[in-house]
């Protein structure tokens, strides 16, 4: 399923989300615990059958931030912020729900240094099948609404490619933003109604000036994820490829990392210093690129693992994980 169907399989959630306002927090009901009952690893952090998508650490590693839906009809998509081990939601973000024509959704959230936030605005007729506007806002945990649009999809980039929709936004330790720049298609009667993604490749985006400017990574198409660290660093991975790649500061292409070989092609790629986490073949691993030893990491029987998302200390790893037939929830791992 396409992120988007996924989205709009986001109408039932819980009633009591549908009462969100802009960052503000939900309260636990008076004696009520607002920490996890089960503190054991790795453990379901949330418990929505509406499904919950694209988990984010916070830069300091006291939260994380994620897509919810709002419980209301037209199918809007907010923001939450959860504590670092789970419990209540402490903030939300969500769009205008007093807005019953249209739906907007808040996705892709990414959070830098210094409370910035980056997530996507996404707008459609209500019940419509296509976006009508796709943003990409910059703004501040402190100030999340309305924020600034810093790019507006789609839009043709300097290479004369239509970028449809970013993915997988993330910060650079400088202020600029890399994101997987992605084709979206869209299909109607008689086929299924679905919104397809493809990959096209990785683009740096400086946010500094009055306009972004875009620029593309070379070598990265079909880029199927992109990750930064503290020094600025950027690596990735490429369909059906087995290699982790890594972009040095100030360097224009990348080279290669590590190889997983005959474990598998690798996705979902996330980097502490020379610790390494990835999906590789039907694992979760976690290596030491210095040692080159390799480990794999207990995962639920049954369980299909995407968008992990390592903490900021490299201890822990949250992700959506998917017991089918049910929708993605968020689950949480340690990393020994």
């Amino acid at each position: 399923m396409s992120r988007l169907a996924t989205a709009w399989a986001l109408l039932a959630a819980s009633a009591a989300l549908a009462a969100c306002e802009h960052a503000r927090p939900f309260t636990a009901a008076s004696g009520e615990p607002d920490v996890p009952f089960d503190s054991t690893l790795p453990r379901r952090l949330t418990f929505n059958t509406a499904g919950d998508v694209e988990p984010a650490w916070l830069a300091d590693g006291s939260g994380i931030v994620y897509a919810f839906s709002s419980g209301l009809p037209n199918g809007d998509q907010c923001l939450g912020v959860l504590p670092p081990g789970g419990g209540h939601i402490g903030q939300t973000v969500c769009p205008d729900l007093t807005d019953a024509d249209s739906t907007v959704l808040l996705r892709e959230p990414a959070a830098g240094r210094g409370g910035r936030l980056a997530y996507l605005r996404e707008s459609s007729r209500a019940g419509g099948a296509a976006a009508s506007a796709v943003e990409l806002v910059v703004a501040t945990l402190a100030a999340p609404a309305p924020g600034r649009v810093v790019r507006r999809f789609p839009f043709t980039d300097a290479a004369g490619v239509l970028q449809g929709s970013p993915s997988q936004v993330r910060w650079l330790p400088d202020g600029e933003l890399v994101y997987i720049a992605e084709q979206v298609t869209y299909t109607f009667p008689p086929l299924p109604i679905d919104t397809l993604y493809t990959p096209l490749g990785i683009e740096r985006m400086d946010i500094s000036g009055d306009s972004a400017v875009v620029t593309a990574v070379p070598g990265t198409a079909n880029a199927t994820s992109v990750a930064t660290d503290s020094a600025g660093a950027v690596y990735y991975t490429l369909r059906g490829d087995s290699v982790v790649y890594r972009i040095a500061p100030g360097a224009q292409a990348g080279t290669s990392w590590y190889d997983f070989g005959s474990a598998g092609p690798v996705d979902g790629a996330q980097v502490h210093g020379n610790r390494l986490i990835a999906l590789a073949g039907s694992a979760l691993y976690l290596v030491d690129v210095a040692a080159g030893t390799r480990t794999a990491l207990p995962v639920p029987v049954g369980m299909l693992l995407s968008r992990p998302a390592l903490s900021p200390d490299g201890t822990r790893l949250v992700a959506e994980g998917t017991l089918p037939p049910a929708l993605p929830d968020l689950w949480l791992f340690e990393v020994p």
